[in-house]
């Protein structure tokens, strides 16, 4: 039966190294050898039973367990496995992994909240090509009206293009001079949600990622992570009750 091959960078991320794109900059930059000879092509056909794959000299290992992760990121804490300027990262809260994982996305600085961390490649690359639906809940320094909300719901021209949710309500429980607003997103532009709002004069004080699909924090509370069921994968790739129709539960592809 012949053996089944992969590209180099396809075979660099499903061992958990790197996402796939992360994988090309890799092979620009260091030293990956193919059986004893230094190799840069992405586009390399490699099989992972009979080739030697190694970086800067050590040889390279398919992960033997798949993790599939759900952390409540707190704030003040990097998305990143290492921080050049020693800034508090998660991989503070993975020390005694056996196993390289790493985020799937992002979360800025002073945001909290859900994200996935994986070493399976093929997982992290399919969670960021899928427009999955995030859930948000912010706390304004106002109380914005329901014109204002209903024009980021269908759209602001910002100086990085045109930014909308998919979904938006405040959250009336009491009345306060603060608002808290629950956002949903199908895209994760840098600093989308801070943007939006400035676009129609507010500022967000706290911004907290409640769900990624319908993968919810649960009780999590920041610092704590669980490891992922069969079933809480399905959760990922799946509609949240706010966008769900009697057509489609189903997130769909990118466009390419």
């Amino acid at each position: 039966m012949e053996r089944k091959t992969l590209r180099l960078n396809h075979f660099l991320s499903s061992c958990g190294l790197c996402s796939r794109r992360k994988a090309d900059d890799i092979l620009k930059s260091k030293k990956v050898t193919v059986n004893n000879k230094r190799v840069k092509d992405p586009s390399m056909k490699v099989d992972p039973e009979g080739d030697q794959v190694k970086l800067d000299g050590k040889l390279i290992y398919p992960p033997q367990q798949k993790y599939y992760i759900a952390f409540n990121k707190p704030k003040k804490v990097i998305t990143s496995m290492s921080d050049p300027k020693g800034r508090p990262c998660i991989a503070d809260y993975f020390k005694k992994a056996k196993d390289r994982i790493f985020p799937i996305g992002r979360l800025d600085w002073h945001s909290e909240g859900l994200i996935l961390l994986t070493n399976d490649g093929d997982f992290s690359r399919k969670v960021l090509q899928k427009k999955i639906p995030k859930t948000y809940l912010v706390k304004l320094d106002g109380r914005p009206t329901t014109a204002q909300l209903l024009k980021l719901k269908k759209g602001v021209y910002t100086e990085v293009g045109r930014l909308k949710a998919v979904y938006i309500k405040e959250l009336r429980k009491k009345m306060s001079q603060h608002s808290w607003v629950k956002v949903i997103l199908t895209e994760g532009r840098n600093r989308q949600l801070h943007r939006m709002f400035e676009k129609i004069g507010f500022q967000i004080k706290i911004l907290k990622r409640t769900s990624i699909g319908k993968l919810k924090l649960k009780s999590l509370k920041p610092g704590e992570y669980f490891f992922l069921s069969s079933l809480d994968i399905k959760k990922v790739f799946s509609l949240p009750s706010e966008m769900q129709s009697k057509k489609s539960r189903k997130i769909p592809e990118r466009a390419k």
